[in-house]
Order: structure tokens, then sequence, then C-alpha cells
């Protein structure tokens, strides 16, 4: 149970980094998203600021996923756990490069 409990923070200070950025830019916490985005725009500071909570997330399902040397009855626990995350961390990977590729690159029309 203590292994379970320990994967499960992993997990959940893995994910916080990209909760904490989405929370800032969804109520514009404006000290915060003045920082972020100096413009009032996408800047590069956000896009980094994102992929390096979005890789940060992927350590910690990889760091869940790869340790195989955990009791049997917990292992499939903590795998499907690491697997949903990793799952969730690529999803959130594709929408946010799709988004940033028709809003900032191409600059597609009422984009948002």
């Amino acid at each position: 149970m203590h292994e379970l409990r320990r994967y499960g923070i992993i997990g959940l200070w893995s994910i916080a980094p990209f909760l904490i950025l989405n929370t800032i830019v969804s109520l514009p916490i404006q000290p915060l998203l003045n920082v972020i985005r100096p413009t009032g725009h996408t800047s590069l500071r956000e896009i980094i600021l994102l992929g390096m909570s979005m890789l940060w997330a992927g350590y910690g399902a990889m760091r869940i996923i790869l340790p195989i040397r955990v009791s049997p009855p917990w292992s499939i626990v903590r795998i499907v756990g690491g697997v949903s995350l990793f799952a969730l961390v690529l999803m959130l990977t594709y929408v946010i490069g799709e988004e940033i590729y028709r809003c900032d690159i191409i600059r597609e029309p009422n984009c948002d």
C-alpha cells in the first residue's frame, strides 16, 4: 500500500505544473499572466513553460511505469495509472501543438 501511495504522489506532482499553468492562463491571474504572456498573446516563454511541464509529466509517467520490481497485486494498478498519465500527456501535447500551429504559426482567423 505504501508503494501505491508513493506512485500516486509522483503522478500528482508530475501533472501539477501543467495544472498550475493552465489555471493561470484560463483564469487570468494578472501578475503571473503578465510574466508568462508579456504581450498579451502566446509568447515563446509560454510555449517553453508548457513544453517543460509536459516533459515533466511524461517523466513522472515513465517513473511510475518503469520500475517493475513491485509486488504483482499493485503492479497492475501502477502500470494502468502510469499508462493513463502517459496517454494524457500525449493527448495534451498533440492538442496544444495543434492549437499553437493553427493560432500562432498560420494565424488562422477567429482562433482560440
